[in-house]
């Protein structure tokens, strides 16, 4: 029956995009070792008021120098997805930016994140209230970020192979500390370097520590007691001291 059909009133945009999937570690442990009210104090502190910043600074760096192009962004449960407008390299920096930010305060206020920037359709259809974002960028995003075993965020080769973006000056500059290179830990797999966010260069927290990237997995009445969370802790803590020392040193 056509009374039975959605009428899509809102806008519909499409197209080939960088965008980034990020995945709230140990989210079952924040859901149940917390009251709601606490629950929503805790998204509000660390998400929301971040991604808020990070729009903030987003429109004024356009404004001013016409850096980055639009950026989106949505929170569903434990997921945070962000997508650009296309596949430009200032699309590519301020997505880039944006993820590493965002994942160095959300470790400073206990919620380390994982995730991965990927590359690929998407479409974003909006009827009145209602939000629908679906394509394989989301996807390739969500595969590579579900394989590792820390908390850090991979940047996927087809992102680094669009427009020589691996060969720009620009990225040579911004290698010098927001893009690294590093044996990325996985589940399984080949052993082998990926181009990754260094957050560590992010952190406001100067006094940040080991012993901080422990807190963090634990903030916020969060289990840490066995050997699966152990293990991303480990290889967390093993890629702040190499990172966190190298920016010290330079």
């Amino acid at each position: 029956m056509d009374n039975d059909k959605t009428e899509v009133t809102g806008d519909e945009t499409e197209g080939m995009v960088f965008t980034a999937f990020l995945d709230i570690l140990g989210f079952k442990e924040l859901v149940m070792n917390n009251t709601h009210n606490e629950l929503k104090e805790i998204f509000k502190n660390s998400i929301y008021d971040t991604i808020d910043h990070i729009k903030k600074a987003q429109i004024d760096a356009y404004v001013k120098f016409q850096f980055t192009d639009k950026l989106d962004f949505l929170v569903v449960s434990d997921s945070i997805i962000i997508w650009a407008d296309n596949t430009s390299l200032k699309s590519f920096l301020g997505i880039v930016t944006a993820t590493t930010f965002l994942t160095a305060i959300c470790m400073e206020r206990g919620v380390p994140l994982r995730g991965a920037i990927s590359m690929g359709n998407i479409s974003v259809i909006k009827s009145g209230e209602s939000i629908n974002v679906f394509g394989d960028s989301i996807v390739n995003a969500y595969e590579l970020e579900n394989k590792q075993e820390w908390s850090g965020v991979i940047i996927d080769d087809r992102c680094m192979s669009i427009n020589n973006i691996k060969d720009t000056t620009v990225l040579k500059d911004l290698k010098k500390e927001m893009i690294v290179e590093y044996n990325v830990p996985m589940k399984r797999g080949q052993i082998r370097q990926y181009f990754v966010c260094n957050w560590t260069a992010s952190l406001f927290n100067k006094e940040m520590n080991s012993e901080g990237i422990i807190n963090s997995f634990s903030s916020h009445n969060k289990k840490i007691d066995n050997w699966a969370v152990k293990l991303k802790v480990d290889n967390t803590i093993k890629f702040f001291n190499e990172f966190r020392v190298m920016k010290a040193n330079s």
